[in-house]
């Protein structure tokens, strides 16, 4: 469903395009697998496109998509150079998983599904300039690696009772008597590193179980990724992108990507409360008018776990659609273009510290300089999710 959206699919010549905008990108692809392809698929690729509709009437486009298929050598260059195109992700030759899907399956199987294919050829345009939302394709010689519904990848060898899945049963307790204080840096450091560690990690949890006596304390246990624990042993799923991309407040799965969204607009859904922008509340947590839990809904569910880290999601959800709002993007283009250059921007400003004055500048240099001593080389070296 594309209501005004008029979508084609254009193949290009892969050769006569060396010096245009899209294949000066694929030249700095070296040793990808795109350029290890046959022959016959290096001589062309396929651009999932979608036409500007406010400049040109359907029976145009048709005959302007014509003129176009005509003559594929320069196909890329007449439709950027013209703006009639914006690239558009192309999910017709992959499964994308949603949250309601590992939910559903938890559920009803105590199990987990995974992530296994992943199609960039398909969206190789849109590959090329943006980050996909479950992380897919981010990478296009390990199109898998660093993507949201995969197995974690262990640094220790698993040491199950039975070498299996059954847990190890100790009657040891992990504790500490030791109160740690600081003089300089108080919870809401602690709270940001939290926020960080939302962005690249989410355990999938097995379903509770109705624990009807209050003798019995309730211990949680990561849920198992289907087939895994019976032959092999136990594998636990990370519903998050590896990516520091924004996970907490768009969301790890393109399915699920309406949830946050305002509409067909580049902003995120927020609410007016008490005067002031905050996120959505999730009304299924609201008995009656007079009865209602303040439960926030974003990208990741653990939101509400601290009043801090709920701090965090509404600064950088309310960040979001100050630069939408600036934008100087014509309106249509907008809801094509504005949540992926805002994906990029994101990265642009809570990681890198180009210009000193930017928000890379705030928090990294006065919260991540604190851990990253002891952190730096886990998070730049070590690949989280299985690939």
């Amino acid at each position: 469903e594309h209501h005004d959206d008029h979508f084609v699919t254009i193949s290009v010549d892969y050769r006569p395009l060396q010096h245009a905008i899209l294949i000066d990108q694929i030249k700095r692809l070296k040793e990808s697998a795109f350029e290890k392809s046959s022959t016959s698929a290096k001589q062309s690729f396929n651009c999932h496109f979608a036409f500007n509709t406010q400049n040109f009437n359907h029976p145009t486009i048709n005959n302007r998509c014509k003129q176009i298929q005509a003559n594929p050598s320069n196909a890329a260059e007449i439709l950027l150079r013209e703006r009639l195109i914006f690239s558009v992700e192309d999910l017709s030759g992959r499964r994308a998983l949603t949250q309601e899907e590992v939910v559903q399956s938890n559920m009803a199987f105590g199990c987990v599904p995974r992530l296994d294919e992943a199609e960039c050829q398909r969206s190789l345009c849109y590959n090329l300039y943006y980050r996909t939302m479950d992380g897919t394709c981010n990478n296009l010689l390990r199109p898998l690696r660093g993507a949201a519904f995969r197995p974690y990848n262990r640094l220790l060898l698993p040491e199950y009772d039975n070498k299996l899945s059954e847990p190890v049963v100790s009657r040891f307790i992990l504790s500490s008597r030791k109160t740690v204080q600081h003089g300089e840096y108080n919870a809401l450091l602690m709270q940001w590193g939290q926020y960080l560690i939302h962005e690249m990690a989410k355990t999938t949890l097995v379903p509770s179980a109705n624990f009807k006596s209050n003798r019995c304390i309730r211990v949680s246990r990561s849920s198992a990724i289907c087939g895994s624990g019976k032959q092999k042993p136990r594998q636990q799923l990370n519903e998050n992108t590896n990516f520091i991309d924004g996970s907490p407040i768009y969301g790890s799965s393109v399915g699920d990507l309406h949830k946050f969204r305002e509409g067909k607009t580049g902003f995120l859904k927020t609410v007016f409360f008490n005067g002031l922008r905050l996120l959505p509340f999730d009304i299924r947590k609201c008995r009656n008018a007079a009865s209602c839990s303040a439960i926030f809904v974003a990208g990741d569910s653990r939101v509400n776990l601290f009043m801090g880290l709920s701090s965090y999601h509404i600064i950088l959800t309310r960040e979001h659609n100050r630069y939408v709002s600036i934008s100087k993007i014509p309106n249509f283009e907008k809801k094509f273009l504005i949540f992926n250059q805002k994906k990029k921007l994101y990265y642009n400003i809570n990681l890198l510290q180009k210009k000193k004055k930017t928000k890379s500048k705030i928090i990294y240099s006065n919260h991540f300089k604190v851990i990253k001593r002891n952190v730096l080389i886990l998070l730049t070296t070590i690949n989280v999710n299985n690939s």
